[in-house]
């Protein structure tokens, strides 16, 4: 019994979740019930995810303890893991507000400097993001929220704190902005630099491969070299009727020969997904039951 009832569990809720897609949501439709069961059971995967997610971390932890306390080469690379892992979550927790939010947070990182965001859950009181405090040039200090940024006129649209009074500012009278809040600072201060730095790195190692690939060895060797030459050589802005040129090339090999490509790969990926939905559901594959 430990595996038949997890497989007509499975069996069941693959079975309501797909019987409510097919049926149709009008109200006088005798399986408009399916859509009930099925927002239930999605709020349940939610619930799930959080728990797989929670024992994840968990696992983690576990690991990298293990490693530390057996001296491992690798040690103070988990040390800094461990400690980067309990700080963010320590300074996330700290600015937990008690209003719940309703509509998700938008943010457009540094425009020229300044953060600029968009706070369009603003309830009450609380914010999702504490207001920053803004410092212009006449003297004029005030806390608010910088929601946006007219590139045309150079003016910043601000809602102040904590009236929510809009209005509008020039971007050159705006001497300094502070960030209140501390996991938007680690976020913006640290997170992104390390992340364009990976990208970065990321760059040589493809030059790298594209050197040792890009070798007119065979036939389809010489097309990937020229198809490869051609999209590199359409990100350069050359002059004249060869820049031209060389952007129709981009463009058609972009939208016919890669769309192509990348339409067969998705096609063969759902088709792929759909059969293991189809097993999973019939209660053929069970490799999720573990041994």
């Amino acid at each position: 019994m430990k595996r038949e009832i997890p497989i007509l569990l499975t069996v069941l809720s693959g079975l309501l979740i797909t019987l409510a897609f097919f049926t149709s949501s009008a109200e006088d439709s005798p399986l408009l019930w399916t859509k009930a069961v099925n927002t239930e059971l999605l709020e349940w995967a939610q619930v799930f995810f959080s728990v797989a997610f929670l024992l994840g971390i968990a696992n983690l932890v576990r690991i990298s303890l293990k490693q530390i306390s057996n001296r491992h080469p690798d040690a103070p690379y988990k040390a800094v893991l461990l400690v980067s892992l309990f700080g963010f979550l320590a300074i996330g927790m700290a600015e937990i507000h008690e209003t719940e939010m309703q509509l998700p947070f938008t943010d457009e990182l540094f425009d020229g400097g300044i953060r600029v965001s968009t706070p369009a859950f603003l309830l009450g009181e609380h914010s999702l993001v504490p207001p920053n405090h803004i410092t212009l040039s006449d003297g004029r200090e005030f806390d608010g929220w910088v929601r946006s940024r007219d590139k045309s006129t150079d003016e910043l649209t601000i809602l102040t704190s904590p009236d929510r009074q809009e209005m509008k500012v020039p971007a050159s009278d705006v001497t300094a902005t502070v960030d209140r809040s501390l996991k938007l600072w680690v976020y913006d201060r640290i997170f992104i630099p390390l992340q364009a730095t990976m990208f970065s790195l990321l760059a040589f190692y493809i030059a790298s491969a594209a050197f040792r690939a890009f070798r007119a060895r065979s036939t389809e060797a010489t097309l990937l070299l020229l198809a490869g030459a051609i999209v590199m050589l359409g990100q350069v802005p050359l002059p004249g009727v060869l820049g031209d040129l060389t952007l129709a090339w981009q463009g058609w090999l972009m939208a016919f020969v890669n769309g192509a490509g990348q339409r067969a790969i998705i096609i063969g990926a759902t088709l792929g997904v759909l059969a293991t939905g189809l097993r999973i559901v019939l209660g053929i594959e069970r490799s999720y039951l573990s041994e």
